[in-house]
C-alpha cells in the first residue's frame, strides 16, 4: 500500500517540463509506439522553436519528432539520443548545433529539465554523471525526491493527467518580440569548442554510424557572438571531415527571407 501511494504521489509531483509550460518531449517519447519516427530533431530551445513537425508531415510526408530540451548541452543531447533509440529507429537524426558554444547548466531549471524526466535506467544514471557537478547535486538528481517534493506548491491540473501537448516537441509561440536587430556575423575563422564538447559530438557521430543512421548538423537562426560562430566553424569542419552535412541557417538569412520583426519571438528564437 505504501509503495502504491508513493508511486502515485511521485507521478503527480514529478518533473514534467522540458521546454517550459508543461511541454515534455521525453514524456511524449515514452507515450509513443515503437518505430514511429523517421526523422529525429535534437538540441536546445533553438531547435524546438524552429522545427514544426506538423508542417513536415503535411507538406512533405515526413514523420518527425522534436526531442529537444531547454538549455541542452551536447552531453545531454547524446544521452537523449540513446534514450530515443530504445524505442525508435529513425532513418535520419538532425542535431541543432547551438551546444557547440557552451557546456553545463547555468540555469538550475535547465539542469532539471535535462535529467529528471528520464525513466529510471542506466542511461538516466549516466546523464546525471555526465552533466551533474558536485556529488551532492548528483545524489539529489539520482534520487529526484529531494528536488520534486516541494512541487506541491506549484501543482496545476496538468499534473494529474496526461501530457496535454501533442506537438511532438515543437513549442508553438504566436508573438514576435525581437527587442534588438538580430546580428548575423559571418566569418571563416575557427575556435576549438569548450570542455568535452568535441568528445560528445564525436560520440554522437560514432553512435549514428553504429546504428546506421544518417546524421546531419544544423544551426537555427539566432543572435550569435563572433566567438560562437568560430566554434560552429570548428564543428562544421569536424562534421564534414566525418562525412556529415552541416547547414548554417544563420548565414542563410537573406536566402531564407527572414525578418527579425516578424519571424522571431525574441533575439534567440
Amino acid at each position: 500500500l505504501f509503495v502504491s501511494l508513493f508511486i502515485s504521489t511521485y507521478k503527480v509531483l514529478s518533473w514534467k517540463d522540458t521546454a517550459g509550460d508543461y511541454i515534455s518531449s521525453l514524456d511524449t517519447l515514452y507515450e509513443m509506439k515503437e518505430n514511429q519516427v523517421d526523422v529525429l530533431f535534437m538540441g536546445s530551445s533553438h531547435c524546438y522553436c524552429s522545427i514544426i513537425n506538423a508542417n513536415l508531415w503535411e507538406e512533405h510526408g515526413i514523420a518527425s519528432m522534436n526531442l529537444s530540451i531547454s538549455g541542452q548541452d551536447i552531453a545531454g543531447t547524446y544521452h537523449t539520443l540513446k534514450e530515443a533509440l530504445k524505442t525508435q529507429k529513425p532513418k535520419v537524426v538532425c542535431i541543432e548545433a547551438y551546444g557547440a558554444a557552451f557546456s553545463g547548466y547555468i540555469i538550475e531549471g535547465n539542469l532539471y529539465r535535462n535529467t529528471l524526466p528520464y525513466k529510471p535506467s542506466r542511461n538516466a544514471y549516466d546523464v546525471v554523471e555526465a552533466i551533474g557537478t558536485s556529488q551532492e547535486e548528483k545524489e539529489s538528481l539520482w534520487l529526484r525526491w529531494p528536488i520534486v517534493h516541494t512541487r506541491y506548491k506549484e501543482l496545476k491540473r496538468n499534473d494529474f493527467g496526461e501530457n496535454p501537448y501533442p506537438y511532438l516537441g515543437y513549442k508553438a509561440e504566436f508573438t514576435t518580440n525581437a527587442a534588438l536587430p538580430v546580428v548575423w556575423s559571418v566569418g571563416e575563422e575557427s575556435l576549438p569548442m569548450d570542455g568535452e564538447n568535441e568528445k560528445w559530438f564525436r560520440a554522437i557521430m560514432e553512435l549514428a554510424e553504429a546504428e546506421e543512421i544518417e546524421l546531419c548538423f544544423f544551426l537555427a537562426p539566432s543572435v550569435e557572438e563572433e566567438e560562437h560562430q568560430k566554434k560552429y566553424n570548428y564543428l562544421k569542419a569536424m562534421a564534414e571531415e566525418g562525412g556529415f552535412p552541416f547547414v548554417n541557417l544563420i548565414q542563410m538569412k537573406n536566402e531564407l527571407g527572414l525578418e527579425e520583426a516578424t519571424d522571431f519571438v525574441d533575439n534567440n528564437h
